[in-house]
This record gives structure tokens, sequence and C-alpha cells, in this order.
């Protein structure tokens, strides 16, 4: 029988906390779902630990190292559900993670759903915040550039299988915001998102995240992978494009890069005045008025404006400021 759901997990030398994850996966509260694990080239026991697990409902399959974005499309590629779901492995759903998410998509026949999730601290379990917990429904077909207040990673949203047919694939995919490029890819595709007004993830955030060792490589890479996704990306949703490269590539990078970032901040601004020259009005105060989700919103215009002004680097300095010596995040 076709699964209702199938859940992607990508796993590189996931072994100190795949059991965990899988779990946690394993044990839904929801009978008709399938998890696909794709073991991209671990060198740890990580498929030792994946062939351990008898349970039915788990495939595995092993191929050389790739990267994340070649081992979430081997998993679209053997997937069989109606919907579809990703999830880390170093990461922790509730035992309701599915059946929430597939209840609210069904009932609201939603193109993609989105719950609240928890960010925590790996090393002492600390919790850190919650985030996207929200509800209601959002006619993205009326407004696309709504979308850009949705947070990018993969694992708190339930997809359409149909709608992730429309996935970018570049040559070369980049190490950073593969998340980003991804949503962004399939967007002119989603007219429906639906929020469930729960928590229902555990993202852990620790060291070895990809963030923390940012190289000027991955910044002309992921440029590049934007620049060439524009080329084929429908006219009539560039100002959707415009935001999402702004807001998650050239702020991303200003955010989080540590080396020569006043070089780096020119050439982002650099590129978005010359390949998107109306980026200055891609979000406006009317976008903001008009949103039923005006919180989010006035962020995601805040963070232009900013950016607009030249001041981006230092609502960095003084963020980073406020973590080290408080303990304090400023979210954008």
């Amino acid at each position: 029988m076709k699964a209702a759901v199938s859940v992607i997990i990508p796993i590189y030398n996931g072994a100190a906390f795949l059991d965990r994850c899988l779990n946690a996966v394993l044990m839904q509260d929801f009978d008709n779902y399938e998890v696909i694990c794709i073991d991209d080239g671990s060198t740890d026991d990580t498929y030792d630990i994946l062939m351990s697990r008898k349970e039915s409902r788990l495939r595995c399959f092993k191929q050389e190292n790739t990267g994340v974005w070649h081992a979430r499309l081997r998993g679209l590629s053997e997937a069989c559900g109606q919907y579809i779901m990703f999830c880390d492995c170093d990461d922790k759903p509730t035992p309701n993670w599915i059946s929430a998410m597939h209840r609210q998509a069904v009932s609201t026949d939603a193109d993609i759903t989105v719950c609240g999730f928890r960010r925590m601290d790996f090393e002492s379990g600390r919790l850190i915040c919650e985030e996207m917990v929200l509800s209601g429904v959002l006619d993205a077909k009326a407004d696309k550039i709504q979308l850009a207040f949705i947070n990018t990673s993969l694992w708190n949203k339930l997809y359409k299988a149909e709608i992730l047919h429309s996935i970018y694939q570049p040559e070369q995919p980049p190490r950073l915001a593969e998340d980003a490029l991804l949503l962004t890819s399939i967007y002119p595709h989603v007219n429906k998102v639906a929020f469930v007004p729960e928590v229902l993830y555990d993202y852990y955030l620790h060291g070895s995240s990809a963030y923390s060792r940012i190289t000027k490589e991955d910044f002309e890479l992921t440029r590049e992978v934007f620049k060439a996704l524009e080329k084929g990306y429908p006219r009539q949703f560039t100002r959707l494009l415009t935001c999402m490269t702004v807001l998650h590539w050239a702020v991303m990078f200003s955010l989080y890069l540590r080396t020569g970032e006043g070089k780096i901040v020119k050439e982002t601004y650099r590129f978005i005045n010359d390949k998107f020259p109306s980026w200055k009005k891609a979000v406006t105060i009317r976008d903001v008025v008009r949103s039923n989700y005006r919180r989010k919103m006035i962020k995601v215009y805040f963070a232009f404006l900013l950016y607009r002004l030249h001041l981006f680097g230092l609502f960095v300095s003084i963020s980073q400021f406020m973590s080290d010596r408080f303990g304090v995040s400023l979210k954008w």
C-alpha cells in the first residue's frame, strides 16, 4: 500500500546521535508512513546502526559521499508517499510530528504545512528559543512575497510530493543555504501554506554546524547558484526571488562570515545591485500592512531596511555582543 507520508533522513557520520533520531521518528503516533535513510558515504558506524534496525517501515540506502543535496534527491527518488517530510539525523521530532502535520495538510489542502520548533544547544541540552509557532493558512497564490518570512529549514515542514518535482538541480549544489535554494526553487508552485501552532521538532545546534565553517568558496559558490537559478525563474516571481536572494545569501553571509567580512559585504551589495537592480523595492511597507502575519513580515522589512542603509553590519556586531556578553539572541 502506498504510504501517506515518506520521511527522508540524509546521514553523514551520524552514529553518535542516530539512534535517538530513529527512535523518535519510528515511534510516531501515525500508522501509514515510511522512513527512508540515505547513508551518504559515512566513515563511522552509521550503516551498521541502520542495518541493526529491523522496523518494517524503515528503508536504508548507502551511496558514495555526494553531499546532503544529492542525498535528499536520492531519498525523493525512493519515496512513495503522497506527502514528504525531511529530518536531520541529529534532531528529534515529537511523537505527534507526523500526525499533527498530516491532519492539518489534509484538512486545508495545503501545499506546504509548517510547525513550530525549538532551537536546542546540543552540548548542554538548553532551550535557546521557540520559533514559527503560528496558526492559520497563508494564501500564497495571491501574494507570494509573503513566503519570505517562513524559515527555510526543511525539517519543520510537510510537502505535497508533487510540489517537490519542481526542485531546481544545480550542477554543483552549495554546501550552505541549500535549504533556502530548494524552497526558493519550488515557491512558484506553492499556493497555500498551513501552520500548526505546536512545537513539534527539536533542532540541535552544535559546533560542527556548517555555518560555523563558512569559507570564501562557500560564499562564491552560493552566489553563482542563486545567479543560475535566476535565469530560469518565472518572470512574474522575480520580486520573490530577489527577496529570497537578499535574505538568504547577502544577509546570511553578513551574519555568519568571520574573515574579511567588510570586503564580503561590499561584494554582496555589488552583486545584488547588478543582478537585481530593483531589490530595494522587493519588500515594502504595503506588504507588511497587507499581511496576516505582520510581526513576521515586519522583520523581513526591517532586515531589508538595515541592509539598504548599510547598517546590517552594525546590527550583526550588536547581536554578537549581546549573545557573547549576556546570552541574548537578537533575531531578525
